[in-house]
């Protein structure tokens, strides 16, 4: 290897040899800077909306991993359509559960939570793996008379 020249790298987007300058010390080694630049402004400009699926979408696949059937049919509009913009804004309070956790997630089978709810019902099937006991639980944190 020659040592007199600069150290080159391949930027895996752009298909270049570039100098090693040309690239960030970090996580992102394999891009140079400007392609950091443009994803970053990709992820910059997203949409509320599209923050809010993709976590909530994350949220319930892991919790599906959990149930067992880790399948998840419900695309990123029906995803939209079920929350009100209150639930888009305040994303972070709100989870999507499965109304039975041994089908996958649908559009028919799912209901809106509070966060703390989904921790509730988590534990009923974590320890008890009942699931008309779960049933019971979400139909009750549903109902509109409590």
């Amino acid at each position: 290897m020659d040592m007199s020249g600069p150290e080159m790298r391949l930027c895996k987007l752009c298909d270049k040899l570039l100098p090693l300058d040309r690239f960030q010390a970090g996580s992102k080694r394999h891009c140079c800077h400007e392609h950091i630049k443009e994803l970053a402004k990709f992820y910059m400009y997203g949409t509320q909306e599209k923050r809010a699926v993709n976590i909530l979408r994350n949220r319930a696949a892991r919790d599906m991993a959990l149930f067992g059937p880790d399948k998840i049919h419900l695309s990123q509009r029906e995803m939209i359509a079920m929350l009100n913009a209150d639930q888009i804004t305040n994303f972070s309070k709100w989870c999507i559960m499965p109304r039975n956790p041994t089908e996958p997630l649908s559009l028919s089978n799912s209901a809106v939570v509070l966060d703390y709810q989904r921790k509730y019902l988590l534990a009923t099937w974590k320890f008890r793996k009942d699931k008309t006991e779960y049933e019971d639980r979400l139909n009750h944190l549903l109902s509109p008379e409590k």
